[in-house]
């Protein structure tokens, strides 16, 4: 049996390989597909979480919030994540 499905989120470089794993799972392995869902709804509730915690900084809440669009995108449409975050980086990096 495949390990649980685990969404890896400290930076958004891990975060968006970890989501690109995932997608692949999701793709392939149709019985999985609730299990790997539940696994970024937990992960995308904890960035939210951090986001809005006034004990952690500005910066870092911000990149949670940034994490917290990504798994938003992801749960809307796995097959699209990563186009969609091709032209986020885009975006971010003043492209």
């Amino acid at each position: 049996m495949s390990p649980a499905p685990h969404v890896q989120w400290k930076t958004l470089e891990e975060l968006e390989g970890s989501l690109l794993r995932l997608r692949q799972v999701y793709a392939d392995e149709p019985a999985r597909r609730q299990e790997v869902r539940a696994a970024v709804i937990r992960a995308k509730d904890r960035a939210r979480a951090a986001s809005r915690n006034p004990k952690v900084s500005p910066a870092k809440r911000s990149e949670k919030d940034e994490m917290v669009k990504w798994m938003l995108v992801w749960l809307d449409d796995p097959a699209i994540f990563a186009d969609w975050v091709t032209l986020r980086r885009t975006r971010l990096n003043g492209g």
